[in-house]
């Protein structure tokens, strides 16, 4: 630290919000023996968190000057809220090596910044699956609750992850699965307006809208009444074909038959049958 260049800070330590523009004020002493033109620079604190007077800063010996930083935290950086500590340095242009510090504290106050989208917004079917896309733009970590409900109180809803936690600048997505408490196998479409309710740990809580439209797996019961017509007359033609085939084809009386025989005549007027010359024939009705 040079003993010619004396610097103060004021305030000491700043309470900001992010997004919001604060001014300290560095007050400048030249205690030397010339005339200088003094820069200014800070550390510990991202460089689009503050903004540097234009022009240098020309002081006469024992004279002083004052110059003013404006610090604006940002929503969207790497450090998140707390209290951040930084140095404020005066460097002397004609000479770099003379230079003094002045130590300074930045409490930056948390604040939410949440992003929140349903997807999709509308689904149809017997049950739906919806997402709910997240991000934390704040500057501190949340914790995400996210519930819904309808206003007929007729549909179930399942989230996954039920609790979704995220630190600054992240993304998340929590899946939602809907599905009605009363299903039906046949009946018309009906339509389920609900609302989901994204509740961070920090913050207002965020409202979405959404549909979800039932649809059971037949809108009527004709196709079932069509195929029982069908196989009532099926089995009525079938059976009046059974009985036209038997009236058509009457059943065969069962036949009477009795075994005859060629006879041979020898010399003497015996006969005597064939067997190899045996056949069957039909007996007389």
């Amino acid at each position: 630290m040079a003993d010619t260049i004396k610097a103060t800070l004021t305030p000491a330590t700043i309470d900001a919000q992010p997004g919001v523009p604060v001014d300290i004020v560095v007050a400048i002493h030249n205690t030397g023996p010339t005339v200088e033109q003094y820069d200014l620079a800070i550390e510990g604190l991202p460089r689009e968190w503050y903004t540097l007077p234009d022009t240098s800063i020309g002081l006469f010996p024992n004279d002083r000057e004052v110059a003013r930083v404006a610090i604006r935290p940002a929503h969207e950086t790497g450090m998140g809220a707390g209290t951040h500590p930084f140095t404020v340095t005066v460097i002397a242009r004609a000479n770099p090596v003379e230079r003094t510090e002045a130590s300074g504290a930045l409490r930056v106050a948390a604040a939410a910044a949440l992003d929140v989208q349903l997807r999709p917004s509308r689904a149809t079917g017997r049950r739906a699956r919806y997402t709910v896309q997240l991000r934390n733009r704040g500057n501190a970590a949340i914790d995400v609750d996210v519930d819904a409900y309808d206003s007929e109180e007729g549909c179930d809803f399942a989230f996954k992850p039920p609790l979704a936690q995220l630190k600054p600048g992240q993304r998340a997505t929590v899946e939602m699965r809907v599905r009605p408490l009363r299903s039906r196998f046949v009946g018309p479409e009906h339509s389920f307006d609900f609302q989901v309710t994204v509740q961070p740990s920090v913050g207002e809580a965020r409202p979405l809208q959404g549909l979800f439209i039932y649809k059971p797996r037949f809108r009527s019961w004709r196709p079932f009444t069509r195929l029982v017509s069908l196989l009532v007359f099926w089995r009525s033609s079938s059976s009046r074909g059974r009985a036209s085939l038997r009236d058509f084809c009457p059943p065969r009386r069962p036949s009477m038959l009795r075994p005859t025989s060629r006879w041979i005549t020898s010399s003497l007027g015996r006969r005597t049958p064939m067997p190899s010359q045996r056949r069957w024939v039909r007996a007389p009705r």
